[in-house]
C-alpha cells in the first residue's frame, strides 16, 4: 500500500510537471510570436531585447527568412523539432509563428555558404513527408517585409511543385516562368495548344516544333527556317496553319509571348513537345 501510494504521488507530480511544462512552452511560443510582430513593425531594438530575455537571441547581421508548413496533424511535432534546433543554435536560428505556420530567421554565413543551422532545418523538413520550406535571399532585419514576401513565394512554389525546400534565389533565377504554379500552368498550356497538338497527332505534321523554332528565332523567317531545315515559305505556311487552328493571329508580341510561355510550361511539366 505504501509503495502504491508513492507511485500514485509520483505519477501525479509528473503529470502536473508536464502540464506546467506544456503551458510554459505555449507561453514561450506566444512571446516569440510577439517578438516577430515587433520585428514586422520595425521595432528591432525592442524585439532584440525581448528575445534576449527569453534566451532565444536574434541572429545578428543578414538573415534568411523561412516559411514552413506540414500536415495539420504534424504541426506540433514540426514546431517542436524546429524549436529543438533553435535551442542547439542560439543566435543562429529564431523560430516563431505567423498565420498558423512556423516562420524562421536563419543567420547567414560569410560568403552566403551553407551552415550547420541550414542543414539542421532542412533535416527537420525532410524528416516527414509533405513538409515544405520556402527560404528568402539574405536580407537585413530592417528588410524583413521583403524577406517574408520572398519566403512566402518560395513556399507557395514548394507546395505546388511538391518540393521539400525551395530557395527564392533559385526561383528568381528561373525568371517569371519560375513563379508559375507548374501544375496549373501546364494544364492551361495544354488546353491552349491542344488544337495544334491534335493536328500534329492526326496528320503527322510538324506544327508545334515549327512554332517553337519560329518563336525561338524571334519570329524571323530565314533563321528559323534554316534551323528547322525547311524552306521559309514552308515555315510561313505552317505558322499560318497554326493561326487558323488556334483562331488567333500571331502578329503581336502578346500573342507570341503567350504561346511561348505555354510551350515552356508544357516542357517543364514533362509533356512531350516535339522539337
Amino acid at each position: 500500500a505504501a509503495a502504491q501510494s508513492v507511485v500514485t504521488s509520483v505519477v501525479a507530480i509528473a503529470g502536473l510537471t508536464l502540464e506546467q511544462g506544456g503551458a510554459l512552452g505555449r507561453a514561450g511560443r506566444s512571446l516569440r510570436t510577439g517578438v516577430w510582430q515587433l520585428l514586422r513593425a520595425g521595432q528591432t531594438p525592442a524585439a532584440r531585447e525581448v528575445a534576449e530575455q527569453l534566451g532565444t537571441p536574434l541572429p545578428t547581421g543578414a538573415v534568411r527568412v523561412g516559411v514552413c508548413s506540414g500536415p495539420t496533424e504534424g504541426r506540433e511535432a514540426l514546431l517542436t523539432e524546429l524549436e529543438r534546433a533553435e535551442t542547439l543554435s542560439p543566435g543562429s536560428l529564431f523560430v516563431a509563428e505567423q498565420d498558423g505556420r512556423p516562420v524562421l530567421l536563419l543567420a547567414v554565413a560569410e560568403g552566403d555558404t551553407e551552415t550547420a543551422v541550414d542543414r539542421a532545418v532542412e533535416a527537420v523538413i525532410a524528416a516527414a513527408p509533405a513538409r515544405r520550406l520556402g527560404l528568402s535571399r539574405a536580407v537585413a532585419l530592417a528588410e524583413l517585409t521583403t524577406g517574408i514576401e520572398q519566403a512566402v513565394s518560395a513556399h507557395e512554389h514548394a507546395v505546388s511543385a511538391g518540393e521539400a525546400v525551395v530557395r527564392f534565389g533559385a526561383l528568381a533565377a528561373a525568371g517569371m516562368a519560375g513563379l508559375l504554379d507548374p501544375l496549373r500552368a501546364a494544364a492551361v498550356a495544354e488546353e491552349l495548344l491542344e488544337p495544334v497538338l491534335r493536328v500534329d497527332r492526326e496528320e503527322g505534321s510538324d506544327l508545334v516544333p515549327s512554332l517553337r523554332g519560329w518563336l525561338e528565332a524571334n519570329g524571323q523567317w530565314e533563321p528559323a527556317a534554316r534551323r528547322l531545315g525547311i524552306h521559309r515559305h514552308t515555315l510561313r505556311n505552317r505558322i499560318t496553319r497554326v493561326e487558323q487552328v488556334l483562331g488567333r493571329p500571331l502578329d503581336t508580341f502578346a500573342a507570341r509571348a503567350e504561346l511561348w510561355l505555354a510551350l515552356v510550361s508544357l516542357g517543364a511539366s514533362g509533356s512531350v513537345i516535339p522539337r
